[in-house]
């Protein structure tokens, strides 16, 4: 999903995908709606396990501005997570599961909790391309996919952003 595209009016950020290996990839859980493991007709509880996901995004910001980070499922236009990420830290969002997702982040000053928006020089943007996560069984365990992402401008980096209207986060 991440390629090369160019465009002379975005910012160029930085994002590297990676993948590790886990041999306990998160252990085993029951689905949240375990009533949806339920036969219709016996009503009995399935055996169903899956594996916990365990893709990650650690986000850094760098910048002298706070920021908030949404990670939305392409197809189902879903908001999978939103992180806060302050001024000059970093945050990493752990347990993603398989997909494809857009990354879209506002940065400003003054964040009103309840109206989700900063009050003060908001800015919008979504980075140009998707983030793929996925997993795989190997013989040595799983592995899943890891990213890590910048919301400042970075010197040769390989990812670029595009203004988005308030409304478009």
């Amino acid at each position: 999903m991440y390629g090369g595209r160019s465009s002379s009016s975005t910012a160029m950020a930085y994002v590297k995908g990676t993948t590790d290996q886990c041999d306990r990839p998160g252990g085993l859980v029951i689905g949240d709606n375990w009533r949806d493991l339920v036969h219709p007709m016996l009503h009995v509880a399935q055996h169903a396990r899956v594996w916990a996901p365990r893709g990650s995004l650690h986000i850094i910001n760098h910048t002298g501005a706070d920021g908030a980070v949404k990670l939305v499922d392409a197809t189902t236009r879903r908001v999978e997570r939103f992180v806060y990420v302050r001024a000059g830290e970093d945050a990493t969002v752990r347990g993603i599961g398989e997909g494809v997702y857009r990354v879209m982040f506002t940065q400003g000053r003054d964040w009103d909790p309840y109206a989700m928006r900063f009050q003060q020089q908001p800015s919008f943007a979504e980075f140009e391309d998707r983030l793929d996560f996925s997993h795989r069984r190997t013989g040595d365990g799983v592995t899943y996919s890891k990213y890590e992402l910048t919301l400042h401008q970075v010197l040769d980096g390989n990812a670029r952003t595009r203004d988005i209207g308030s409304k478009d986060f």
